[in-house]
Parts: structure tokens; sequence; C-alpha cells
């Protein structure tokens, strides 16, 4: 009986929320760790004392707002449990990778999205990542869903698209604020496949950043309320930029950068006491003052950060594993998957560019991403949400040679 292409999507979605709850299941209701305890703060006080603070009483724009509100919502529906959140997480990266299907289709074939799924469903970062109260599980699923709805809204240019499109844009920026690297390329694309000679182009566009900007402004005028500034982003960028510069480079002695990322407490500056947002400004100014006499500085960080950010094995604390059982088994794992899906996605991407329209945005996700953390602050953690599309590209370059191969074997037995 021929399994239909329908049941085969089934089983690598059942088989991807499988792994990722069995994953949950191995973590259980174990605290969160590092990044995760403040996120899980902010959600504990928004849920028991309505306030967006990690300390009451005191305003926070640590963080931005989108997973900590996804957090206090789970709270306020099963309570404190953070078994819970890694079951919801289990469910947002199983239909994740039903997304990259639906992408791999739309932009290539039904076969392409489903290898692409496929490959997805068990790709052993995607599975961990699940696990921990870290934003990136919903920061990825939210870009699919961008990326999959600007493909929808290309060839469908109705209103109630474009305005979709822009909603699902603003929730991506409120998650995280690096995807506003991806909104330059986004409207280049939008006005090179919509053609820019037409008025009913700059229309559209106009309309998704619109729903984009109504999004966002609620966050924007809240952080002026507190913080005197029309802010969409959140704080720690200029303190992450500067000190990448000094990690990444030897010669600059100025060692109280180089502990990583800075506290934001207090610095007086030219007799001015700075702190919190004021003193994250100073510093990205202060970055960008370095970069500016010594250009050799981001030329050479920027390779630096370049090749750590596409790094095969990520960067895990030793508090997540025992150090021998983490090396060993990330070491291996990096390599093997994360390996093949490069060698394998830079064949596929130079493949796919005849088909160039049709997978700008897989370009445009990737070399922006690529682009912004060369410039900030990179970790290999940081890629996960351009991952699908590389496994996409990835796909397209297996399922080239599969055809090859069996082309070649079609024409020897035919030979015969």
């Amino acid at each position: 009986m021929k399994i239909t292409l329908e049941k085969k999507v089934i089983f690598v979605i059942v088989v991807a929320l499988f792994a990722r709850v069995l994953f949950a299941l191995y973590m259980g209701n174990r605290s969160p760790v590092l990044d995760g305890t403040g996120y899980d703060k902010l959600a504990y006080n928004i849920w028991q004392h309505g306030e967006y603070s990690t300390e009451l009483g005191v305003p926070s724009i640590r963080r931005s707002p989108v997973y900590p509100f996804f957090l206090a919502g789970i709270y306020a529906i099963f309570g404190h449990n953070y078994f819970i959140v890694r079951l919801m997480q289990s469910l947002i990266g199983a239909l994740t990778c039903l997304l990259v299907y639906f992408i791999g289709k739309r932009t290539v074939n039904k076969e392409v999205g489903l290898i692409a799924a496929a490959i997805s469903a068990v790709y052993p970062f995607f599975i961990y990542y699940t696990g921990y109260l870290l934003v990136e599980t919903l920061y990825t699923f939210l870009i699919a869903a961008v990326i999959y709805q600007l493909i929808i809204c290309v060839k469908n240019y109705s209103i109630k698209n474009q305005i979709i499109s822009g909603v699902l844009m603003g929730l991506m920026i409120l998650c995280k604020p690096t995807a506003f690297g991806f909104l330059p390329f986004c409207v280049i694309s939008l006005l090179i496949l919509w053609d820019m000679k037409k008025a009913q182009t700059y229309l559209r566009i106009l309309v998704v950043m619109s729903s984009l900007f109504i999004v966002t402004i609620p966050w924007g005028l809240r952080n002026h309320k507190h913080f005197g500034k029309f802010y969409l982003a959140h704080m720690y960028g200029g303190a992450n930029f500067i000190a990448s510069i000094y990690i990444f480079e030897t010669d600059l002695n100025e060692p109280e950068y180089k502990a990583g990322h800075l506290e934001l407490n207090s610095l007086k500056v030219d007799g001015e006491k700075l702190e919190g947002l004021k003193l994250d400004n100073y510093y990205f100014r202060k970055a960008l003052k370095i970069y500016m006499n010594k250009p050799i500085y981001f030329l050479r960080g920027s390779v630096k950060k370049f090749m750590r950010f596409w790094r095969p094995i990520p960067h895990i604390n030793k508090i997540d594993f025992e150090q021998a059982a983490r090396s060993k088994v990330i070491i291996i794992l990096g390599f093997l998957f994360f390996d093949i899906v490069l060698i394998f996605g830079l064949i596929g991407a130079v493949i796919s560019l005849k088909n160039w329209r049709n997978m700008i945005f897989l370009y445009c996700i990737i070399i922006s991403f690529t682009i912004v953390y060369t410039i900030i602050w990179p970790e290999a953690r940081y890629r996960r949400p351009v991952m699908p599309y590389m496994i996409i590209f990835s796909a397209v370059g297996l399922n080239y040679i599969y055809q090859k191969i069996c082309e070649k074997k079609f024409k020897k037995e035919k030979g015969k």
C-alpha cells in the first residue's frame, strides 16, 4: 500500500513532537538557568503583580516582551510549572517543522518540503533548546510564520495578507530586536517582487509596515513613559556591542569589558551620572567611535564573530550537562548534523539561485542575521532561528543529488 504524502507529513510532525516531548520529560520541572532566569522573573511578576519588571517597582527594559508574556500566559493557566512550558515549546517546535514543510513546498516542491521537515524534526539542537526557558524556540516559530506569510502575500497581496504579514513581523521584532536587521532586506525584496515601478507596490508595503508599527507602538510608548525614549529594542545592545570589541581584540587594554556582558548600574561621564538606557546608549556610541578610529578592529573582529556564529559546536555552559558527557555528545552531534546541513545547504543555495525569486526571503533572513551577529555579540545559539532555511537549502541539495543518481541509474539500465 502506497503511503500518501499527507501521511508522511503527519508522521514527520508526530516524530518531531515525540522527540521534543521526550526531552521535556527528561528535563522535567528543572529550574531555568542563565538567561532563562531573567525571563522567568519577568513572567512571574507579570503574572503575580502585573508588572513588567524583575525587581518589583522598577520597570525593566532588559528583555523584549513577547517571550515573557508567553511564559506569563502559561503560568496564569497552569501555574508556575516549568514542565508545562517545555511541553508548550515542544508543540511550538513541532509546528515549526510543519511550517518548514509548507515553506519548502511553496518555494520548491513537496519533496523538498518533506525532506526539510524530516531533518528539522530530528535536528538535535532544535530539540535541545525546547527544553530551556529561552526565547529561541518561540522566535524561530515566529520567523518561520513571517517567512511563510510573506511568501503567501507576494502571490496573493490582499489587504488581509498584508496586515497579517505586518502583525507577524511586529511580533517577531518584539520577540527579539535582532529581527530589525531583516526589515530592509524584506522591503527591498517586496519592491523587486511586486515591481518598484508600480504605485500599488509602495501602498502595499506601507500597509505591511503600518501594521508592524501599530503592533510595536504599545511597547515603544511604555518605554517612553518609563525611560523617556520611544525605544523598540531592549537594553544591553550597546553593552554587548562594546564588550564584543574588547573580547575579540587582545591589544585593547580595558579589562572591565573583557568580563563579558556589562552591568549597566551607573557610570560618571564628564560629570554626568549615566545609568540604564542612557548608559547603554553611551556604550553603543563609544563602540562606534572605536570602529571609526580603528576600522581594522571592525574587519578583524567581524571575521572572528562570523566564525563564532557559524561554528558547528554550540556554546553550552557546564551547568547544562556534566562536562564529560556534554563534550562527547555535543561534539559528535554538532559535526554530524550541522556540518552535513551546512555542506548540502551551500550546494542547495547555489542550485537555488536559478529559482531566486521564490527563495529570496530565505536568502535574506540568513544574510541579515549573519550581518547583525557579526557586528554585535555572536553565539552559535543565536543562529538557531535561521537554521530552518539552511535546512531547506540542504534539502534542495540532497534532492538534487538524489535525482542525479536516479537519472544516472535509469540511463545505465536503459543502456543495457
